[in-house]
Order: C-alpha cells, then sequence, then structure tokens
C-alpha cells in the first residue's frame, strides 16, 4: 500500500512539474510570437512610411517637369487619366466622369492647320490604343516610385500588369476582359475615328510660357454609353469576387462607380490605387491578409492589375460587414456603415454615434436605432462631407445597378 501510495504521489507531482514546464513553454512561446508579430507589423508600417516619403518626393519632382513646360499642373486622379510625352509637350488626358478625351500639344507659333491635325489624329488614335500595361509604363511618377523603392528596398514588389483597354473597348466592339490584341482594322477603325473627330472638332490656340511656341488643345466625347461598356469589361471579375465573399454586386459595382468611374489607371493623393482606391496602408493590409495569408503593402503596380484591385476591394467590403461591423443586428444599417467605413474608416463612422472611435459602444447605440435612423444620423454627423455625399452617391448607385443587374444588361 504504502508503496502504490508512493508511486501515485511520484506520478502527481511529475504529472504537475510537466504541467508547469508546458504552461512556462506555452507562455514564452506565445510571448516570442507576439514579439515577431509586432516586430513584423512595425517593419511593415516602415516599409510603408519609406513609400509614402518616396511618393511625396518624386510627386513635388514630377509637377516641378511639368510646370516648365506648362502653366499648370495637370496629373492623373481618380477620375481623370493623364499621360505625358517624353519631352512634356504633348499631354493627353481622359475624364472618365464628364466622358471626354483632350489632347493638348506645345508646338512652333508657326506651326500651319493642316499639320497640327495630322498630330492630333496620331496622339488621339495612339491614346485611345493605350493599355493599362502601356499606360503605367509610360507614367513618369509611377516609374520614378519604382525605380527609388527597388533602390531602397530589394523586396519591393513590381508586378506584371495585365494588358486591358483603358479606352479602347469604349470606341470598338470587342471583349475587353480580355488581354488586348489589336488587328490592323482595328487600328484603321480608331484612325477613322480620330480623323471624324478632329475635323469636326475647334480647336483652340493660346500662348505658351515657352519663347515662340503656342498651345494647341482638342476635346473629343467619348461614347454616350462608355460607362456601361466598361462597367460590362468587368463583369466577370465582380460577380466571381462578390460571390466568393458574399457580397451584392450591386454593391462592388457602386463603389467602382463612385470611387473611379472605372478608370482602371485611377490614383489619388492619399495614395489609393486603381478602380476601388484600395489605400496600401489601411485597406490594402487587411485585404491582402484576407486574400494571401499574410500581411503586406502592395505596391501601385499590383494595385493596377484590374482583377487583383477587385479581388482586394471586394475582400475589404467582407471585412468590414462580416467582421468590424458583424454585430449591427439590422442588414441595412449594416449597408450604410460599410459604405461609409469604406470610405472613411470604421472609427471615424463610429464618431457620429458616439463621438469617439469605440466601435463596440457605437453598435450598442446603432441597435437600438432604425436603419432610417441610423441612415439620417449619419448624413448628419459623419466628420466629413466628402463621406455623407460618398454614401449618398454609393446608395443611389447601388439601386442603379441592381436594375441594371435585373434587366441583364450586367
Amino acid at each position: 500500500m504504502k508503496k502504490r501510495h508512493f508511486f501515485n504521489l511520484f506520478l502527481l507531482v511529475l504529472f504537475s512539474t510537466s504541467n508547469v514546464y508546458s504552461e512556462e513553454n506555452f507562455d514564452t512561446y506565445k510571448k516570442t510570437q507576439v514579439g515577431e508579430y509586432k516586430e513584423y507589423k512595425e517593419d511593415i508600417l516602415k516599409e510603408y512610411e519609406t513609400y509614402k516619403k518616396v511618393f511625396d518626393e518624386e510627386l513635388k519632382k514630377y509637377k516641378e517637369n511639368i510646370l516648365k513646360k506648362w502653366e499648370d499642373v495637370k496629373i492623373s486622379d481618380k477620375k481623370n487619366w493623364v499621360l505625358y510625352s517624353n519631352d512634356y509637350n504633348i499631354r493627353k488626358s481622359a475624364d472618365f466622369e464628364n466622358n471626354e478625351i483632350e489632347v493638348d500639344i506645345i508646338v512652333d507659333e508657326k506651326t500651319k492647320d493642316d499639320e497640327i491635325k495630322k498630330i492630333f489624329i496620331k496622339e488621339f488614335a495612339s491614346f485611345i490604343l493605350e493599355d493599362t500595361e502601356t499606360a503605367y509604363s509610360k507614367d513618369k511618377l509611377f516609374q520614378s516610385i519604382d525605380k527609388k523603392m527597388k533602390e531602397l528596398n530589394s523586396k519591393y514588389v513590381i508586378s506584371n500588369i495585365e494588358k486591358i483597354p483603358v479606352l479602347s473597348d469604349i470606341f470598338l466592339n470587342k471583349d475587353s476582359s480580355k488581354e488586348v490584341r489589336y488587328t490592323q482594322n482595328d487600328v484603321k477603325e480608331l484612325v477613322n475615328i480620330s480623323k471624324e473627330n478632329v475635323e469636326k472638332g475647334k480647336i483652340k490656340e493660346k500662348k505658351s510660357k515657352l519663347k515662340g511656341k503656342k498651345i494647341v488643345s482638342l476635346n473629343i466625347k467619348m461614347p454616350s454609353d462608355a460607362l456601361l461598356k466598361k462597367a460590362k469589361a468587368f463583369k466577370n471579375y465582380v460577380f466571381s469576387y462578390s460571390n466568393r465573399e458574399g457580397i451584392d454586386p450591386a454593391l462592388v459595382y457602386a463603389i467602382i462607380h463612385t470611387e473611379s468611374s472605372f478608370n482602371p489607371m485611377a490614383k489619388s493623393y492619399v495614395p489609393a490605387y486603381g478602380l476601388m482606391q484600395i489605400v496600401p496602408r489601411r485597406a490594402g493590409i487587411d485585404a491582402s491578409k484576407k486574400v494571401y495569408g499574410y500581411e503586406k503593402i502592395l505596391s501601385p503596380s499590383e494595385l493596377y492589375n484590374s482583377r487583383k484591385n477587385i479581388e482586394l476591394g471586394t475582400a475589404y467590403i467582407n471585412i468590414l460587414y462580416y467582421r468590424y461591423l458583424k454585430n449591427v443586428e439590422n442588414r441595412e444599417s449594416r449597408y450604410y456603415l460599410t459604405v461609409a467605413s469604406y470610405n472613411t474608416g470604421a472609427g471615424n463612422v463610429a464618431k457620429a454615434f458616439v463621438g469617439t472611435t469605440n466601435l463596440n459602444k457605437a453598435i450598442n447605440k446603432i441597435n437600438k436605432m432604425s436603419s432610417k435612423e441610423v441612415y439620417n444620423t449619419l448624413l448628419r454627423k459623419l466628420p466629413y462631407d466628402e463621406t455623407k455625399n460618398y454614401l449618398q452617391k454609393v446608395t443611389k448607385r447601388t439601386n442603379e445597378y441592381e436594375k441594371a443587374i435585373n434587366r441583364g444588361e450586367l
């Protein structure tokens, strides 16, 4: 009996010691993991700070180069895509919101009208023929940013960009969801379209800041169904990723429309990139974790891949709706909150209800309100007018795209 009692006691001590040892090991492991994650997170944020610094520096230089030739600085933004020639004497821009293309050229004062028309025909046609890959490779700002970032960080990713149309799908009846392959007939057709528009257009002239030079400008209108054609171009991506993420495709369409007017080369000063205006430091980090399994700072070249952009943007909507706002009981209320959060962040949305960024506290209050009360509170109390307007536009456009989908137009 004594031996048996001693043996049981021995096992108890052994088990207890082993258990304590395991707990100590686990605590050490946990601390190591937390420490490593914290270090990893800090590295990501440092990488972004480096990128933002380079972006600001190169943007400043880019604007300075433009001002050497032009009175005004015109650069790409959310709704406008702008390209300059190597010598900065030719400026081509597409306004996706107002469906206009403009070409401005610095020429000698004595250049004849016939010669000017020939230049316009050539430049309009070449601009319309650009695809997303060539557009990126000719963007002076991005090329300088990529070069500098690669020098500073050997791990900086410069992705291959898919060759899809930026403008030609608006003018040609081609499947714009596939890689661009132009036939001789396509090129001839676009040259004829350019000719026709140049002949009927009114060329404007004004003095250049450069001695002995003048600026000639010409606008042409895009076809009236340009927006619908661009929406159709991304249909497969929108439906595929919205289905995967449990998101209404009409909402994805409405956000793309409001963010970029379907300009695949969209960028903003934030900076944010592409169709769904992904901000690398915010939505980019959250969405990359969901899509790729790890957090990373996404480079512009990655975000100018339209498929990836829609995949990441839709994943971020999922994160907002099903993670950050999952405890909001009313689905319509959650929709409004998701839309506003996509624009300004969930913390700023919480401020509209409780005056602080405490989301849990805000949700407790939201759950006692009707969806109409939630919507009206957002319109009254959101910190920024931009977000108030954004919510109204996306809500209206979601309904419009829902109808277009039901009619079989998309």
